[in-house]
């Protein structure tokens, strides 16, 4: 069972189920999450502004592979 998930400033994401064990599973970095949300309805992920909680713009892009990345400042 997820007791707590905690979101860094970096995108990144930690998730601990009620015994204070990691839960990799839901740890997909939120902005990596939003870019396949946004694709899966036709949006370009790359057209989107992202803000992270401390004011910095992070920008999205594909990798050679095809997972989101981004770079952020």
């Amino acid at each position: 069972m997820v007791k707590s998930i905690t979101f860094f400033n970096n995108g990144n994401v930690m998730c601990f189920d009620d015994k204070g064990q990691q839960i990799p599973k839901f740890q997909k970095p939120i902005i990596q999450f939003y870019c396949e949300l946004l694709e899966k309805e036709g949006i370009d992920p790359k057209d989107v502004d992202f803000t992270m909680p401390d004011g910095r713009k992070a920008r999205p892009f594909k990798t050679e592979s095809g997972d989101w990345n981004w770079e952020i400042g």
